[in-house]
């Protein structure tokens, strides 16, 4: 069993994809021309040495500071939880799968609801989340935030312990919460559907050999694709037929598809290039970095009210739409992702570098405690995973939308610090 969990589970492979990730997008980047950028992303081409270097540092320290907390961060961690007995027996770990089970599907109908009107179309519904959120006036919406920590618990319990019983009540409550999110996904907002499946594939992937997680992967990207392409062909495909830009054939949606994709990824590099030449680090005042906290249902506002650093700061913050509407730097508003390392240069400039220290040492933490069947790492890496893998995209791990996740995830750990015996070192 060693030999077929090693692969997963090793820290040095996530430190080489955070590695290679991140110079395949600054390699394709560079040999991307400027003629090329505009007519593929609608973006004018910032360079910048500055934000190269800042680019690759940004990637070397996270990898350090993974490894660093998966050797030294885990001591701590151990000793904090292996102090504490918790008050839960394992056996109940299907009951918080069955309570969280019913508050995230509270929080993903609820979205139906905002404004108090079932007749509400989604479009409408999503435009007056964050104010109903903010205000408290639909906080269930928040509940929404509980949907990693849900597929984290349904991920363990179909493929981490063999109880046949809570293997069946995991796949029904999987089955309901994949029908809301499915929904959602009707409604183009993909990262939910994500958010479920990553840490069950992550689980799933623990009981595998290491050649089938390698064949597993490369079918998960293929399926990423027809799900970004299944979701684009109804959003942006008829605006780019009906421009004139492609002709309704299938050979002109693959390129399409492909280039779309890619975009999503290679913009974010480019964006930073623009950060860096004009010199707009720290310029959102580190609102990304707590927007889990100042877009807290009714917490949020009191901490803005009562914390001079933080008061307005949410309402004064144009964040990243201050550059993308501001037709002087020649952004194209449809790529409105910023990277980890982007957002990490607009709230603290070159500080930004520390914030991927911690979460380095986090993310390596967390992968070892789960090797050593603590609660915090078995049932978290998997929601740091989903971060991870959207990093070149955005900063994740700070959202409103997987905070009460990890919050709930530390409860819970406290109560239950153990879920499994240690497999590795």
């Amino acid at each position: 069993m060693y030999a077929q969990r090693k692969f997963i589970e090793n820290r040095w492979l996530y430190v080489l994809l955070i590695l290679a990730v991140h110079g395949a997008l600054l390699v394709t980047f560079m040999n991307t021309s400027a003629a090329s950028l505009l007519k593929l992303y609608g973006a004018q081409k910032f360079t910048s040495d500055t934000a190269t270097a800042y680019l690759i540092a940004f990637a070397a320290v996270f990898s350090a500071a993974f490894m660093i907390g998966s050797v030294l961060g885990v001591h701590v961690v151990t000793a904090v939880f292996s102090a504490s007995r918790g008050f839960l027996n394992p056996g109940r770990l299907q009951v918080i799968l069955l309570v969280c089970a019913a508050l995230v599907i509270l929080g993903h109908l609820s979205l139906f609801y905002v404004g108090r009107s079932i007749m509400k179309n989604l479009e409408e519904a999503t435009a007056a989340k964050q104010e109903a959120v903010l205000t408290g006036t639909h906080a269930p919406l928040f509940l929404m935030a509980l949907t990693p920590l849900f597929g984290a618990l349904v991920g363990y319990s179909l493929f981490g312990q063999s109880s046949q019983r809570v293997m069946l009540l995991a796949g029904l409550l999987g089955l309901a919460v994949l029908g809301c999110v499915g929904i959602r996904f009707l409604y183009f907002e993909r990262l939910p559907l994500f958010e479920l499946g990553t840490p069950m594939v992550w689980f799933l992937f623990r009981k595998l050999k290491t050649r089938t997680v390698i064949l597993m992967s490369a079918v998960g990207i293929v399926v990423f694709f027809a799900l970004f392409s299944v979701a684009e062909y109804f959003r942006s495909w008829p605006v780019y037929v009906s421009s004139g830009l492609y002709r309704n054939t299938p050979g002109d949606f693959v390129e399409f598809m492909f280039y779309r994709v890619m975009g999503y990824y290679i913009t974010p590099v480019n964006h930073l290039n623009m950060l860096v030449r004009e010199h707009f680090g720290r310029s959102s005042q580190g609102y990304y970095s707590f927007r889990f906290l100042l877009n807290a249902p009714v917490v949020g506002k009191v901490v803005s009210d009562t914390v001079p650093a933080f008061h307005g700061l949410a309402e004064r913050n144009g964040g990243i739409w201050v550059f993308l509407l501001d037709p002087q730097y020649g952004l194209n508003p449809e790529y409105n992702m910023f990277g980890f390392y982007g957002i990490a240069f607009l709230d603290w400039g070159w500080g930004g570098l520390f914030l991927a220290g911690i979460f380095g040492a986090a993310g390596g933490t967390l992968l070892a405690s789960s090797n050593r069947g603590l609660t915090l790492g078995v049932l978290g890496f998997p929601i740091f995973l989903i971060g991870l893998a959207d990093s070149p995209r955005l900063l994740y791990w700070c959202h409103e939308r997987v905070f009460l996740s990890f919050l709930t995830l530390l409860i819970v750990s406290i109560a239950l610090p153990r879920v499994g015996e240690p497999e590795h070192e």
